[in-house]
């Protein structure tokens, strides 16, 4: 018998061929209609793909400009803190002056980027060059106590620590994980040690 009439026969006899069990299966599993549309319409792939992408896109750019921002706000405050500092090395501050006096002084050098109610300024004599950074003004459970900030204004050859902290505000959650050190944000830190002239 033929291969042919073989096949013939086994249909016959209730047994399909491969071929028709093949096209069977393939029916099966053809999509339905309505998924049919789906696969063809590409009109959304843009909005979708935008809005997987979006959130971390932004929130790595905001990331970005507020570290930006940290660092230069830190370099204001150095330069605001130098200026401050070598009216106090030459001796250019009133003698009669008090400590919410000086902090206006370094408010006025600070005012173009920092907030004068969030500054805190130390101005101490040390003996030695040694001993600076020693008992320096230091957050405290998440806050920042007014009561560690002194202020003892320096005679002429005298070793001076000039300390001003700013709590700088933080947005994003991200930069919050790794520098917010503050229960109010981050704590951006200047420090001047000199030896005042002999004025």
């Amino acid at each position: 018998m033929s291969k042919k009439t073989s096949n013939s026969v086994l249909a016959i006899g209730g047994i399909m061929p491969n071929s028709i069990q093949n096209y069977k299966t393939a029916k099966c599993l053809r999509l339905p209609k309505i998924l049919k549309r789906f696969r063809k319409e590409e009109d959304g792939v843009t909005a979708i793909e935008f809005g997987m992408l979006g959130i971390p896109f932004f929130l790595i750019v905001t990331s970005i400009i507020e570290v930006s921002l940290f660092f230069f706000a830190g370099q204001y405050l150095d330069h605001s803190v130098d200026q401050v500092a070598r009216k106090v090395r030459v001796g250019a501050l009133p003698s009669n002056m008090t400590q919410a006096d000086f902090k206006d002084v370094v408010c006025k050098e600070a005012s173009l980027m920092l907030k004068c109610s969030k500054i805190k300024v130390d101005l101490k004599v040390v003996a030695s060059y040694d001993d600076i950074g020693d008992d320096s003004p230091a957050p405290v459970n998440g806050a920042l106590d007014d009561d560690e900030y002194g202020f003892a204004q320096p005679g002429a050859s005298q070793i001076v620590q000039l300390t001003v902290h700013y709590e700088w505000p933080v947005f994003t959650n991200f930069v919050a994980q790794h520098w917010a050190d503050l229960d109010d944000g981050a704590l951006m830190s200047s420090v001047a040690a000199f030896r005042t002239e002999a004025f």
